[in-house]
């Protein structure tokens, strides 16, 4: 599956994560003025460093309602339950859609709030 990983509403760069869903291969940096910090500071490894990034959008496993909100989103795991709030982050103004979506900034920022579902 392929992914976009943006910044509000600019494109940053593009991934896939395969079935396994073990590791993202970037397959095109399409804006690198925008690339997160941590991979500022890790030019040469840049893949380690987005999949460090996307590792962090992860709702942890020992979050003591983390059963509660994966059964009500019926995601079989962190990155399913992870990719259907689009990554989004409280922190920052990054987050991930899929590369078929026509999903804007202003639908996702207040996620926390609507938690909308999308098709993983």
């Amino acid at each position: 599956m392929q992914f976009m990983l943006m910044h509000r509403d600019v494109p940053v760069l593009q991934f896939a994560i395969f079935d396994d869903r073990n590791w993202a291969h970037i397959v095109d940096v399409l804006n690198a003025a925008h690339v997160p910090v941590n991979m500022l500071v890790q030019p040469h490894n840049r893949e380690r460093a987005l999949n460090e990034f996307i590792d962090h959008r992860f709702i942890p496993q020992s979050r003591s309602n983390y059963d509660v909100i994966k059964a009500l989103y019926k995601a079989k795991d962190a990155f399913e339950l992870s990719v259907r709030s689009y990554m989004v982050s409280i922190s920052d103004h990054y987050w991930v859609k899929p590369c078929d979506s026509s999903v804007t900034w202003s639908d996702v920022k207040f996620m926390i709030i609507q938690f909308p579902m999308i098709k993983c």
